[in-house]
């Protein structure tokens, strides 16, 4: 159903949805729960604005680092590397806590 929205309308509607209940979904030892909620966030996370992300989610992010199911980091470092992109973001990631937790998950 997800992929019938356009582009447009994600983006601007998921601004005001509160993804802590989907990312609620990953603290549990149901790989198939934890596989669909990163598939639905994988999915998602693209359409939301990479500022807004983490400034409401970013200590959300940061404990997903260390989930013990490799697809939950997986999925933060992918989101990492899509804020990376954007000149003006690098500056914003640095600042941010998630920065040392994710260099330091990179470097193990």
């Amino acid at each position: 159903a997800l992929s019938h929205l356009s582009r447009e309308n994600l983006s601007r509607d998921l601004g005001t949805v509160d993804l802590a209940v989907l990312f609620d979904c990953l603290n549990c030892d149901k790989d198939l729960q934890i596989e669909r909620a990163c598939e639905i966030l994988d999915y998602v996370l693209n359409f939301l604005d990479p500022v807004l992300l983490l400034e409401r989610y970013g200590g959300i992010l940061q404990h997903c680092l260390s989930h013990k199911n490799t697809r939950v980091p997986i999925l933060v470092v992918k989101q990492l590397h899509r804020f990376s992109q954007d000149d003006d973001l690098v500056t914003v990631i640095g600042a941010h806590p998630i920065y040392v937790t994710a260099v330091n998950l990179l470097a193990a």
